[in-house]
């Protein structure tokens, strides 16, 4: 995604970089691949989010798509995380996530497949300048160790 973040208060922050992760049922064709490019799943439909611009939207629709197409969206809008797992697990359809995000991985009816050629995923984690909470500086050391493409 272009541009800058959306928060504009002072304070500290910091981005990581991490690849991106396809996921899917466990049975779709592609689950037990290794890796997979955007080509392999240009034709797959995503489950769009309520609320999300179109920019966002676009992000992670990982657009623009081989030959210019937009990605298809899927015969449905779903409100929360969970709400699109459950489309996933049914074949309904498909989603783009980071690859630091495990929350998928829960679940044996669904697999993760990393994209090859995808852009990098940006994770912002922006804190008040000078906060010394516990929690957010090991909040902040996870992120770091979680949440970036491993070497």
């Amino acid at each position: 995604m272009e541009g800058s973040l959306p928060h504009r208060e002072r304070g500290r922050g910091g981005r990581v970089e991490s690849g991106s992760a396809r996921k899917r049922p466990a049975t779709h064709r592609l689950a037990g691949k290794k890796s997979i490019t955007p080509e392999d799943f240009a034709g797959e439909a995503l489950v769009p989010c309520t609320g999300a611009t179109a920019a966002w939207s676009g992000f992670w629709r990982l657009e623009p798509r081989p030959g210019g197409r937009p990605a298809p969206l899927g015969p449905l809008v779903v409100d929360t995380f969970e709400d699109k797992l459950e489309l996933i697990a049914d074949g309904a359809a498909v989603a783009v996530l980071p690859a630091g995000d495990r929350r998928g991985t829960l679940r044996d009816d669904l697999a993760v497949v990393p994209i090859d050629d995808a852009p990098p995923c940006q994770v912002a984690v922006i804190t008040r300048a000078g906060d010394r909470d516990p929690l957010v500086v090991h909040f902040r050391e996870s992120a770091g160790r979680f949440l970036t493409r491993a070497a």
